[in-house]
């Protein structure tokens, strides 16, 4: 099993990226809205002010947590959504995260 972290700087790439992971069967996730680094510091580090020309790209983020059965299933929900133009390889698309999971106690619906 792998826990999945997905930083997703192009918004407007949420709902394929929700859908690829439907498709693949994964069905419960945790979206979670996120700021960057770069705009909280920014915003409230007086000596970081010069970051709010960085912060422009994606001062917002969406942050998705799920988890997903097998490795397989991952390189299938990636190969889809490259299939849709989303590539977390490509800069400012964002960052995937996969890492093993030991254990799991509980459930969310």
């Amino acid at each position: 099993m792998l826990f999945l972290i997905i930083v997703l700087e192009k918004q407007e790439c949420l709902e394929d990226v929700l859908s690829a992971l439907v498709e693949v069967g994964v069905m419960k996730a945790s979206i979670v809205e996120s700021t960057s680094m770069n705009k909280a510091l920014a915003d409230t580090v007086p000596i970081f002010a010069g970051l709010r020309h960085e912060m422009w790209r994606h001062p917002f983020t969406k942050t998705i947590l799920a988890l997903v059965e097998e490795e397989r299933t991952l390189d299938e929900f990636i190969g889809i959504l490259k299939e849709e133009g989303i590539d977390f390889e490509e800069e400012d698309t964002g960052m995937l995260v996969a890492l093993p999971v030991a254990r799991t106690i509980g459930h969310i619906s």
